[in-house]
């Protein structure tokens, strides 16, 4: 028992590093049918990344999951994502040499490509993975910590502007009166 607390106050201890993981979105609005790549990224991270892993959640009754692709530099090991239903679950990577924040660039996790499904709000909130397997580590093999900011999407429907059917019944209109004067 007494090693087991060893391990323990030594793993909780040898977490040193925090850094932020978000998504970097083209948009925040969407049309219904439109499809659109949400990529995840990450930086602050005080040493080269050894690996991580994610869970991403989504209203599924406003967006569809079409694919999960997994950044290359992530050359050691790639996970087999399961899209689910409202879910992508163990997206993770690992590597050999360590995947770092360089100057003015974010480290490159995953990629997801959605179709806005419907009218409404779906939030994307991202998570240390729920399988063990997939571990957030430095390349010195300590614990990482990574703080999640999340967002969120809005799908609607693009409504034809009011301006554009007034001027279209203004146009007819002269059509028709002009035949008529002819």
């Amino acid at each position: 028992m007494k090693n087991l607390m060893i391990a323990i106050t030594l793993l909780l201890g040898s977490s040193v590093s925090h850094g932020a993981v978000m998504m970097n979105l083209p948009s925040t609005d969407v049309a219904v049918n439109d499809i659109f790549t949400v990529e995840v990224i990450g930086t602050g991270f005080a040493k080269p990344l050894a690996g991580f892993g994610i869970d991403l959640e989504f209203n599924q009754s406003v967006l569809k999951l079409r694919s999960i692709e997994i950044d290359d530099s992530w050359e050691f090991s790639k996970s087999q994502p399961k899209a689910e239903v409202g879910s992508a679950k163990d997206v993770g990577g690992a590597s050999f040499f360590g995947v770092e924040n360089k100057p003015g660039a974010p480290i490159k996790f995953a990629r997801f490509e959605f179709l806005a499904m419907a009218d409404g709000l779906s939030e994307l909130l991202l998570k240390i993975a729920d399988d063990p397997v997939y571990v957030w580590a430095d390349n010195e093999g300590n614990k990482v910590t990574p703080d999640f900011i999340n967002s969120q999407v809005q799908g609607s429907n693009v409504p034809v502007p009011a301006a554009f059917w007034l001027m279209s019944s203004a146009i007819g209109w002269g059509v028709i009166t002009g035949r008529r004067r002819a």
